[in-house]
């Protein structure tokens, strides 16, 4: 076989009227046959299907690489091109597969077809795979497919650093297929997510160290729990989510660009916030604390003063005898809110505001609304910038940025001298790239 040859050049021959359907049959398997390369196998099969090719050698073809390739990627993509292509023709390979497979990367794909296409002749093919996997992980569907999703997630994770932890230690392929199979086969290990069901349907659940969270985690019917924890999630992968009848929600230590809409909505709802009104906390501050107890996974405790701002473990607010809220205390080495919620910027009576070791790296423009604000604790988080107008916070006295880390703040506002009350600007342990020289002899400066 030519080097030269290749999947898509033969798409692209095929449609410049330069080689026939039987020429372009013959040179796709040829690769099926001959290379050892997943990627160009599947790109192969993924021809056939855009060839449109509807032959009994395509379906030969077709069957051969769902039954016996090695990569269950080239398997459920021959399986997807048999269904679209070949529906009308015998299911027993089909059939034999789903019997067969056990790759989350093959039914994934399988389930997410069913979906989309409800010809009656998938039907057969649907209730089998539905069958077999509702007994795999005993839970019901939709619960069952959400699982799968998740698991799809992980193992695509999982694949997408094998490459260089093969290189790196020297991985044979035998054992690389080994590795594949067992991080990439379903099985009760995806369970572990699920802290309780009743029914086959999931009630309580845990997401960890997840890049995105599949949407089909709305069409759970009974979920009444969920923590997402050390998760990283892009905002258009996650706004489209909805929990409108869970009753805890848990969301700590991810990394996010902003809040998602849906954690503000469920702070909102009275349930979540109604202890801090009986508390005497006025009803529109309230949902403010208890979106901060979601950010923490932590009950907020009811203080008179912050007599100890060292503290490593702490929860805390304060009101005045309006009910406003006037301090917010928290400092945890394990928990971490990850932002500052630009809904804090509307507690126009909050005096103190401690959010220590809490992996922040940015600061609201909108925290110059806060113009009663006199401490801003934000130390040993990963500031990099100041707002350019924090000269409006003009109350402030006690503005703390130590690090413990050599963190860089790469830029200091010279609007900072406009704050005339500010006592003690604690900068210790960061590297300043530019301290303009009109703050070297800041008083309140500490580095």
């Amino acid at each position: 076989m030519k080097k030269l040859i290749t999947p898509e050049k033969i798409l692209i021959d095929f449609n410049n009227g330069l080689i026939t359907k039987e020429e372009s049959i013959n040179l796709l398997e040829s690769i099926l046959s001959e290379s050892e390369d997943n990627k160009e196998r599947l790109s192969a099969i993924e021809t056939v299907g855009y060839l449109n090719l509807n032959t009994s050698k395509s379906y030969e073809l077709l069957e051969k690489s769902l039954i016996s390739d090695e990569s269950p990627l080239v398997r459920v993509s021959a399986a997807q091109i048999l269904m679209q292509n070949f529906s009308n023709l015998e299911k027993n390979p089909l059939l034999w597969a789903i019997e067969n497979e056990d790759s989350v990367l093959f039914f994934k794909p399988l389930l997410d077809l069913f979906e989309e296409d409800d010809k009656p002749s998938l039907n057969e093919l649907k209730d089998k795979t539905i069958n077999k996997l509702t007994q795999i992980y005993n839970l019901q569907y939709p619960d069952m497919k959400f699982i799968i999703d998740v698991d799809y997630i992980e193992a695509h994770k999982f694949l997408s650093g094998l490459d260089d932890f093969t290189k790196k230690f020297g991985i044979q392929e035998d054992y690389r297929l080994e590795l594949i199979k067992e991080n990439t086969s379903i099985s009760n290990k995806g369970l572990a997510r699920i802290n309780a069901s009743i029914d086959g349907h999931i009630i309580k659940l845990t997401l960890k160290e997840l890049n995105h969270i599949p949407l089909s985690i709305n069409s759970l019917p009974n979920l009444n729990s969920l923590t997402i924890d050390h998760c990283t999630l892009k905002n258009k992968l996650i706004n489209g989510l909805n929990f409108p009848d869970i009753n805890q929600l848990i969301f700590t230590n991810n990394n996010i660009e902003n809040l998602p809409d849906w954690v503000w909505k469920f702070a909102n709802n009275k349930k979540a916030f109604n202890k801090f009104i009986k508390n005497g906390v006025v009803f529109s501050e309230a949902p403010k604390l208890a979106l901060i107890e979601i950010l923490t996974g932590k009950a907020l405790d009811l203080i008179k003063k912050f007599e100890k701002p060292r503290l490593k473990k702490a929860h805390y607010y304060k009101i005045n005898e309006l009910g406003h809220i006037t301090g917010i205390y928290i400092t945890n080495d394990r928990i971490k809110i990850g932002i500052i919620p630009h809904q804090l910027c509307n507690l126009k009576r909050l005096e103190e505001l401690h959010l220590v070791r809490q992996n922040i790296s940015n600061i609201p423009k909108c925290i110059i609304n806060l113009k009663n604000l006199k401490i801003l604790n934000l130390s040993f988080n990963n500031i990099e910038n100041l707002p350019e107008n924090i000269e409006f916070l003009n109350n402030l006295e006690h503005f703390d940025l130590r690090s413990d880390n050599k963190n860089v703040i790469k830029r200091i506002p010279q609007s900072i001298n406009l704050l005339t009350n500010l006592k003690v600007f604690n900068l210790s342990g960061n590297v300043i790239e530019n301290l303009p020289n009109e703050l070297k002899g800041f008083k309140p400066l500490k580095l």
